[in-house]
């Protein structure tokens, strides 16, 4: 599976999205689906803790959506985890108050993700950077939706876009709702991923149907730094990184 969706990205014809990779180059994907998420909504900004849980849910159902997708979700409720790793287990979207101090604390969001051989994701947890004021639909202030939907397309195995009209475009400014809604180059990165469709020919590949690799490594050896960063825009929206 892997050298054959390696194989197609290369050949593909050209497109503003890219996925995200292993250390030796294969494509980060989930195997097997779906995959478990759940949603901390404490917060210290005083967004209503049910209106939080409805956009971090519609949030991974715009991915959900795309047709011809294979990526699905399950919803585990309300978690009282705050803080990333892998040993919970929980694949946890939360408000992170104390923000690393590696991070660039421009950054509105953080996608982690740790996969195993093969590209295999095992794991992925999004912190929302409380230092930026957040706010659901309009207002002053990142919509919260907005960010997540984005965050959401790094925790299935997809990198920045070039398309500026794109989800996975890697910046966002205030008020901005656009990223809640994918775009075509969106759905053809997820459609690619998950079904090993090439965007503009039809063609599909074999997918991930190939075995479970072997025994997980021990986590030293299994976490990937894949943090992933959505960065609010500013006089220089080109600044992105990932």
């Amino acid at each position: 599976m892997n050298a054959l969706l390696l194989l197609a990205f290369a050949v593909s014809p050209a497109q503003a999205w890219e996925v995200k990779t292993s250390s030796d180059g294969d494509p980060l994907h989930w195997v097997e689906l779906p995959v478990p998420y759940a949603i901390n909504p404490i917060n210290p900004q005083g967004l209503d803790e049910k209106e939080v849980v409805v956009a971090v849910r519609r949030a991974f159902q715009a991915w959900e959506a795309v047709d011809d997708g294979a990526v699905q979700f399950q919803y585990m409720g309300m978690t009282d985890v705050s803080q990333f790793g892998y040993e919970d287990s929980a694949n946890v979207v939360y408000f992170e108050d104390s923000w690393p101090a590696d991070w660039d604390p421009e950054l509105l969001a953080m996608s982690l993700t740790w996969n195993i051989d093969g590209g295999e994701i095992i794991a992925q947890d999004i912190a929302i950077n409380t230092k930026h004021t957040w706010r659901i639909g309009l207002g002053d202030g990142y919509d919260l939706q907005n960010a997540i939907t984005h965050e959401v397309g790094h925790a299935i195995g997809l990198a920045h876009s070039e398309d500026t009209v794109a989800t996975m475009f890697g910046s966002s400014g205030a008020g901005d709702l656009e990223k809640r809604d994918l775009a075509a180059d969106d759905e053809d990165a997820v459609r690619f991923l998950y079904r090993g469709m090439l965007p503009d020919q039809g063609q599909v590949l074999s997918c991930s149907s190939a075995g479970r690799p072997g025994t997980i490594a021990p986590l030293a050896s299994i976490f990937f730094a894949g943090m992933i960063a959505f960065r609010r825009r500013g006089r220089r929206a080109d600044s992105m990184r990932a």
